[in-house]
């Protein structure tokens, strides 16, 4: 039998088992896919889907949080997904140029206690995800949709290429397996040369431009009723886009403290947790 790894709060080495190149950089930023060993017959056991993460220490900043990508019953290793931002010293960077054989030192999962996050549940959730987001979304989605939520999300990315197809048959799976109970729409920033996105003939229920408060009411119908205290959403994205999303989310009434689906909990909060 397989059993769950004892969280490691310091920092383990973990080699390289694989490395395989998950969508090509044309004019954007390469992504990964990079497979680290675990010890035989154990599992990571991160609850991806409740938002835990684990955090990889590179040679110089702070450590940087990851969801992992891997089923996480699967024992004996484990998988990450990286947009390697080569032109930036950084974590991104230094595990893009990781080779088999290499190691990379890790710890988690994270949050280490359940009082430091919280998760608040609604009939509705919806998802605002930013590029390799995705690897966080997904989970997420799967999990509430078992839940019995209605979950609707807004993939955002700058183009076709950038839409990691793993992640969409994933996706479109969901959409066959939970007919209107889940919504997929993609947003695309950059516009083919024809003056239109060459993307639409091959993905269904995309817009064109940038996420911004316009857009959120044709993509989350629930917004125009009124009724913020049955819905949740989850934005995924670098710092500045989760703020900016939440920022456009606010306007229509939606308070990041009161309406994430899962956030990290104050100080003052962990005092008051039961």
């Amino acid at each position: 039998g397989t059993s769950k790894m004892k969280p490691f709060l310091f920092f383990r080495s973990f080699p390289v088992l694989r490395r395989e190149i998950v969508s090509l950089p044309e004019d954007s930023y390469e992504t990964v896919k990079i497979t680290f060993g675990l010890p035989t017959n154990q599992r990571l056991g991160v609850d991806i889907g409740k938002g835990e993460r684990i955090k990889v220490k590179g040679p110089k900043g702070k450590p940087k949080s990851y969801s992992p990508t891997s089923d996480p019953t699967v024992s004996g290793s484990f998988d990450l997904t990286v947009k390697v931002y080569s032109d930036r010293d950084g974590t991104s960077k230094y595990l893009g140029g990781l080779n088999v054989g290499d190691t990379a030192r890790i710890s988690g999962p994270w949050p280490v206690f359940k009082f430091m996050q919280h998760y608040n549940p609604a009939a509705n959730v919806g998802m605002i995800i930013f590029g390799v987001g995705i690897t966080e979304g997904l989970p997420v989605a799967q999990e509430e949709l078992a839940r019995g939520a209605k979950v609707l999300m807004l993939w955002a990315n700058r183009g076709r290429q950038e839409v990691l197809p793993w992640y969409q048959d994933q996706l479109t799976a969901l959409e066959e397996q939970y007919p209107g109970q889940f919504t997929l729409k993609h947003i695309f920033s950059r516009r083919g040369e024809n003056g239109s996105s060459t993307c639409q003939q091959e993905l269904s229920n995309v817009l064109s431009g940038r996420v911004t408060a316009d857009v959120l009411p044709t993509v989350f119908p629930f917004i125009a009723a009124g009724q913020t205290g049955k819905d949740r959403f989850l934005c995924v994205g670098t710092k500045p886009m989760m703020r900016d999303a939440w920022a456009m989310l606010a306007t229509y009434g939606y308070d990041r403290t009161a309406h994430s689906l899962i956030r990290k909990r104050s100080p003052r909060e962990w005092l008051q947790w039961k």
